[in-house]
């Protein structure tokens, strides 16, 4: 059922510390496929862990391979063959954080047109200038013309009406399928369950997995899956997000509950009998008896003798 937010950020600390060596211009290296497999605990019993197989790795300015990444894990650059660099770790980490708290992937397409139509179906429709800076052959492997972009009418009353164009770009519909417009992605949040309890409503009332951890939990892993890599967050900036801020993160948690236990003295040991008191000691023959409260947060309540 996945990993409390808690240990997602103790992992997300460590990987990204590795994805920011990696990044540095004297190292500049891309993993090219990070996925949960490549990251082990390096004690059954610990949190500590590390990023292993660097067989497909390659430097930023020696690119290798146009194929790289497992598909769950893919990048958008990737996917459309364009550029890539550093920023694919980035994208493969943001799908990784997610699966360890849902216990199970974010981006599971069939084949490489239902990765894409996975993407657009939480993410939204990639950037336009994305899309179009494809090979045509690539992109027509994902995406057609939108007509109701093409409709010079249909744009103009979008306009006129302070709405937004229609995106120039529809996903390919699967083979024996009709195209048909795409509806609001579904976010992140949904996905994660930030205002439901977590995954499944499974984490509600447990601490740490109030709304405000998932908002949170939910802002840092946006940064990365932005779908430019220009925009992505950079590892390094990726470690000063409140997500991963200890002193920000207890912020979100309620108060703690002080609980404590006083005795009054009663001389009176009637008033004793009538509440229930306890009788703790006697003294010169006079019984002193003592009637024990629970303050709960400044407010008291009397607890009751067997």
């Amino acid at each position: 059922h996945g990993v409390s937010l808690n240990l997602v950020r103790k992992f997300a600390k460590q990987i990204l510390h590795a994805l920011a060596f990696l990044a540095r211009p004297d190292v500049a290296v891309i993993h090219c496929d990070l996925k949960p497999e490549n990251i082990l605990l390096r004690h059954p019993k610990r949190s500590a862990i590390k990023v292993i197989d660097f067989g497909s790795s390659c430097r930023s300015d020696r690119r290798m391979y146009s194929y790289i990444q497992s598909r769950f894990y893919r990048s958008p650059e990737v996917m459309l063959g364009l550029p890539y660099t550093v920023a694919i770790d980035v994208w493969s980490l943001g799908c990784i954080l997610i699966e360890m708290h849902t216990g199970e992937p974010l981006f599971s397409g069939s084949d490489q047109l239902d990765q894409m139509r996975r993407l657009v179906e939480v993410l939204g429709m990639p950037p336009e200038s994305m899309v179009e800076a494809a090979d045509r052959s690539t992109r027509d492997q994902y995406f057609v013309a939108n007509p109701a972009a093409s409709q010079q009418g249909v744009a103009t009353r979008s306009r006129s009406t302070s709405q937004k164009p229609p995106h120039r770009w529809t996903l390919k519909a699967k083979p024996g399928e009709r195209n048909k417009p795409m509806g609001e992605p579904r976010g992140l949040s949904d996905v994660v369950g930030a205002d439901t309890g977590g995954p499944g409503g499974r984490r509600r009332g447990e601490a740490g997995h109030a709304p405000e951890n998932y908002r949170l939990f939910v802002e840092f892993v946006r940064r990365m899956l932005e779908y430019s890599p220009s925009a992505r967050v950079e590892p390094a900036d990726a470690l000063r997000h409140p997500f991963l801020d200890d002193r920000a993160w207890q912020r979100t948690e309620p108060p703690q509950r002080r609980r404590r236990h006083v005795l009054v003295e009663l001389a009176d040991p009637r008033e004793g009998e009538r509440c229930d008191a306890r009788l703790v000691r006697r003294e010169s023959g006079r019984e002193v008896r003592h009637l024990e409260l629970d303050v709960l947060d400044g407010e008291a309540r009397e607890l009751r003798q067997p």
